[in-house]
């Protein structure tokens, strides 16, 4: 036994029965490190991790007992979940029908790892068939297990998720920063021919002023739409 930890702990489910023999804990409470969901018919493995992430730091950890449940709650809380505790054999939806939902209809980046009962090599080599770049297949893991390999993979899977979410981030302002300023050279190149048609009112304002107002109206337009949809009208816009 170290200094950081009072031992350790097995979870494992057995047929109906889910039995827990725990012995370790966190001796000191970390810093937040991000949302966690966990998706589990069996509600002593959900009470159990549940525990052991709260107790590594994760904040927020959501529950969900099925499939429907697990998606209502991405759709409700998406970019608060970076990491997916994904059981395979569920009532309603099952583990790999969450996985296609979520390829499908899932915006925010999301790592997902399979905690399942049944060590299948082709439902294995099926999840991380369905892993795109967004919804990332990162791991599948076999009841029972300890908690410790299971945070390694969550801690790694967390870093994984919020670097690409930067990275999209940063994808979507440089495309809001582009679409705009060629909307506004576009307006501006429009307003000096027509100033060089029309010698009064537009002399008179000044293009300095219209640009102004292009700009501030542009960013109006972005925090009432949001960067993505703003984006997406400003490049609509451009191609026509």
């Amino acid at each position: 036994m170290d200094g950081d930890h009072q031992g350790d702990a097995v979870i494992e489910s057995g047929g109906d029965e889910v039995t827990e023999r725990r012995y370790w804990a966190p001796s000191t409470t970390p810093p937040p490190r991000g949302g966690v969901l966990i998706v589990d018919d069996e509600p002593t493995i959900r009470r159990v991790l549940t525990e052991v992430l709260e107790e590594a730091g994760y904040n927020p950890v959501f529950e969900a007992e099925n499939g429907t449940q697990a998606l209502s709650v991405l759709e409700a809380n998406g970019d608060a979940i970076l990491v997916v505790l994904l059981d395979l054999m569920m009532p309603d939806l099952s583990g790999m029908e969450v996985m296609k939902h979520l390829v499908n209809v899932h915006r925010s980046a999301v790592g997902v790892i399979v905690v399942t009962g049944h060590a299948e090599i082709m439902a294995m080599e099926t999840f991380f068939a369905l892993g795109t770049e967004t919804v990332v297949a990162s791991d599948y893991l076999v009841k029972p297990f300890l908690p410790k390999p299971l945070l390694r993979e969550i801690e790694r899977t967390t870093a994984q998720i919020q670097a690409k979410r930067r990275h999209i981030q940063a994808s979507v302002q440089s495309d809001f920063e582009g679409a705009a300023s060629a909307r506004i050279d576009r307006i501006e190149a429009e307003l000096r021919r027509l100033s060089r048609r029309e010698h009064g009112f537009l002399a008179e304002l000044g293009l300095d002023l219209v640009r102004a107002l292009i700009v501030a109206a542009a960013l109006l337009a972005m925090l009432l739409l949001g960067v993505g949809d703003f984006v997406r009208r400003a490049l609509s816009g451009s191609s026509h």
